[in-house]
């Protein structure tokens, strides 16, 4: 019964003790800056969204069949909040609607490369100026705005290549 009766003569201090705790808490996260529900802000938000793009993508090939990408996007059944569903009729289609850029077309085949690019993030993230990118295996990079700049021009250089010359001068990665 000694417990209890430290209690009773300490309950006042304790009382201001906790109260203060709390205090000092709530002042601290006021303080910390706010990142969103997921705590990661919009580098990691933009992140997720392209991590969803690439499993989504991972497990419509891991389901069986072809290993060639399809004419349309539609077959990915990507979800509508991420990419913008006004007009799916093919990957250029898609990419000029959406925040991502396809690094894709229907004569690409997928290998599940974790070098091959996917799509990037249209607008650069933060004041660091980087974008990011989802490989044809899922994971998501941050690269800066150089290089995916030279990623998209060799994606269009290969483009053009296979279209005027003919498929045979192109390797699949």
């Amino acid at each position: 019964m000694i417990s209890v009766r430290i209690f009773r003569e300490h309950q006042n201090k304790l009382l201001i003790a906790f109260i203060i705790n709390i205090f000092i808490v709530l002042v601290v996260m006021s303080i910390l800056p706010d990142r969103g529900r997921c705590g990661c802000g919009p580098l990691g938000k933009d992140k997720s969204r392209l991590k969803q793009i690439g499993t989504t993508v991972a497990m419509y090939y891991t389901d069986g069949g072809s290993n060639s990408y399809p004419h349309s996007p539609i077959l990915f059944d990507i979800d509508p909040s991420i990419i913008n569903q006004a007009d799916q009729h093919s990957w250029e289609s898609i990419s000029e609607t959406s925040p991502y850029f396809f690094l894709v077309d229907e004569n690409d085949v997928y290998t599940g490369s974790a070098t091959k690019p996917l799509a990037i993030g249209k607008a650069p993230v933060t004041d660091v100026q980087i974008n990011n990118i989802v490989f044809e295996d899922g994971h998501v990079e941050s690269r800066s705005i150089e290089e995916t700049k030279s990623l998209i021009g060799a994606f269009y250089l290969k483009k053009f290549i296979r279209y005027t010359l003919g498929k045979e001068w192109i390797k699949n990665d």
